[in-house]
Parts: C-alpha cells; sequence; structure tokens
C-alpha cells in the first residue's frame, strides 16, 4: 500500500510547473505582439511597404497565443492535479509563438 501512496505522490504535478510556463507563454507572446505592432509602424513610416497585411496577422496570432496562455494560467490556479497537459501545452504556445514570427518574417520579406 505503501508503495501505491508514493506512486500517486510522483505522479502529482505542482501548480509552478503550470504557472510557470504559461506566465513566460504570456510575457513571450506579448513581447512578439508588440513587436509585430512596432513592424507595422515602422513599415507605414513613409510610404506602405508589401507584406503589411501579414504583419496584421502576425499580430492577432500572437493577440490569441496570449489569450490562451492566459487561459492556461486561470487552469493551473484553480485545478491542484493534473497539469502535465497543461505544462506541455504552454511550452507549445511558445514554440507557435516563434514559428509564426518566423513564418511572418519570411512572408514579409519574399512579398514585394
Amino acid at each position: 500500500m505503501d508503495g501505491m501512496a508514493e506512486d500517486a505522490a510522483a505522479r502529482r504535478w505542482r501548480r509552478w510547473t503550470v504557472l510557470l510556463p504559461s506566465a513566460l507563454a504570456f510575457v513571450a507572446c506579448v513581447l512578439m505582439f508588440l513587436a509585430d505592432l512596432l513592424a507595422q509602424v515602422m513599415a507605414n513610416w513613409d510610404s506602405p511597404m508589401p507584406g503589411l497585411g501579414w504583419l496584421k496577422i502576425a499580430a492577432a496570432g500572437h493577440g490569441l497565443l496570449a489569450v490562451a496562455a492566459v487561459v492556461l494560467f486561470g487552469f493551473g490556479l484553480r485545478r491542484t492535479s493534473g497539469h502535465r497537459g497543461e505544462a506541455i501545452t504552454a511550452w507549445l504556445i511558445i514554440a507557435a509563438g516563434l514559428v509564426l514570427f518566423a513564418v511572418c518574417v519570411y512572408l514579409v520579406r519574399t512579398s514585394a
């Protein structure tokens, strides 16, 4: 019986295992969102450059990813066990934000 109690305790995740990655995901997405907005301002500085629409799409995507990170943060505060899927999702949000940023940079550079 003691072995079963130890296994259950080992499988239980702490709150910080979801709160830390979801907070990092939120900060990363907000920074990329601000970078997208700054790029839009600089793209319209003198005359509009081609590919401005991709920057707007990237800003919307990073905004949605930031909202998803906040939702995960709320789940991390509410639930006390079973954080594995939420922690993995938070790390995937960071990866998705970086991929979206890289794809946007590529699409803006190649649109002429």
